[in-house]
């Protein structure tokens, strides 16, 4: 993209580079200081052991080891989303991974059978949008 200046720019939404995976940076970001706070507050876990079987500290940590694997396959795959659909679709994908995921983390606490929607919500359009990509790619 060329800039007022009229030099290139080479960091731009439209190149696709990643920037959806931002916010589910932040939203790991997140789970990961709120683990760090229950923690600190749960002698054993802070002696580096386990949270206690159901607890919430047990929860969150299964809400970041998901979405950590929810992410890795989002990295993975997005880029080719994004070279074949548009930054713009990615980034879009990214702001409703975020929001899927503290739909993930609430339902979770609330009844683990809620956090289904969550996790549809993450995984589907991942791999719903790199099927578009490829029957786009392929036609």
């Amino acid at each position: 993209m060329v800039a007022a200046n009229g030099k290139t720019s080479v960091h731009t939404a439209e190149h696709g580079d990643g920037y959806g995976a931002v916010a589910g940076g932040i939203v790991c970001t997140i789970l990961i200081a709120l683990l760090a706070l229950r923690r600190f507050f749960d002698d054993s876990a802070m002696a580096g052991g386990a949270f206690h079987p159901g607890s919430a500290g047990e929860v969150d940590q299964r809400v970041l080891t998901n979405t950590i694997e929810q992410l890795v396959l989002a990295i993975v795959l997005w880029p080719f989303v994004a070279l074949t659909l548009g930054a713009l679709v990615v980034l879009y994908m990214g702001v409703g991974f975020a929001i899927a995921r503290l739909v993930y983390w609430a339902g979770y606490h609330l009844a683990p059978p809620l956090r289904t929607f969550g996790f549809g919500a993450t995984f589907f359009p991942t791999v719903l949008g790199f099927l578009w990509a490829v029957m786009k790619w392929a036609v």
